[in-house]
């Protein structure tokens, strides 16, 4: 009795202290499982490499992103639409409403001379006494455009005098009534060579301008085939191209024109 007693506890303290063991040291009571994560957690060799292998790499960003780019070529395709809109305004500008016009001859002098080109427009126009205008008068003698200065419009009546000797030109002009409205100062822009015979009409005088006609004028009087000849005569305001707004060359007279 006394043995078995002793051997019970024998085996109890060997029990105990085994529990206590266990229990004292962790890792001796980790489990298979256990141990093998322990394992993959610790670090590798290759983890105790250089900072540099660590960050991760970067690739050097495309300086034009699509975005970008797409923004650029909006903003181009904006300016060429912007610049054929416009081309294309002045494009019918000068179709509809402006035209450039070539001096030819001397019957303008001294006010326009052979060679200078205008600008012309006839948008809204409505022709006025003073006004030098471009016309297109067809015929046999004459079919291409002409300058000249209007002197009556439709409704008034002209008078013109001329004086042989002196060489001098009297116009007046009056209303439909017969009313005195103006007598012309040719000593403004009228120019007379008198080296050359006067040039008359082949018209008699007062005459009346019919309404929607104009009579017209060169400013160089005796070298101007204008509406005291047959050839002219009066003209039609439908066949009027424009006033003329300004001389554009040659460019150390360019400007207004009177």
């Amino acid at each position: 009795m006394q043995t078995n007693d002793s051997n019970l506890k024998n085996s109890s303290s060997e029990s105990l202290y085994q529990n206590t063991a266990s229990e004292a040291d962790p890792i001796l009571a980790e489990s298979p499982e256990a141990s093998s994560e322990a394992e993959v957690a610790e670090p590798s060799p290759s983890d105790s490499a250089s900072p540099e292998s660590d960050s991760p790499s970067v690739e050097n960003p495309d300086p034009h992103t699509p975005e970008e780019s797409n923004s650029i070529a909006r903003v181009l395709f904006e300016y060429v639409e912007m610049f054929s809109i416009a081309l294309c305004a002045v494009l019918l500008m000068f179709m509809f409403a402006f035209r450039l016009c070539d001096v030819r001859g001397e019957s303008m002098e001294k006010t326009l001379f052979e060679g200078e080109k205008l600008l012309v427009s006839n948008l809204f126009y409505t022709p006025e006494r003073g006004d030098i205008i471009i016309f297109h008068q067809t015929g046999d003698i004459l079919n291409e455009p002409i300058v000249k200065r209007v002197i009556a419009t439709g409704g008034e009546w002209i008078d013109i005098d001329f004086q042989i000797s002196p060489q001098k030109i009297t116009i007046k002009i009056y209303d439909a009534n017969m009313n005195l409205i103006t007598v012309l100062d040719e000593s403004e822009y009228a120019y007379l060579d008198t080296r050359v015979p006067m040039r008359l009409s082949d018209f008699d005088y007062p005459m009346q301008i019919p309404e929607g006609y104009l009579f017209v004028l060169g400013d160089n009087r005796n070298h101007s085939t204008d509406s005291r000849s047959h050839v002219i005569g009066l003209v039609d305001e439908r066949r009027i191209l424009g006033k003329v707004l300004m001389r554009l060359y040659p460019l150390d007279v360019a400007g207004s024109v009177d």
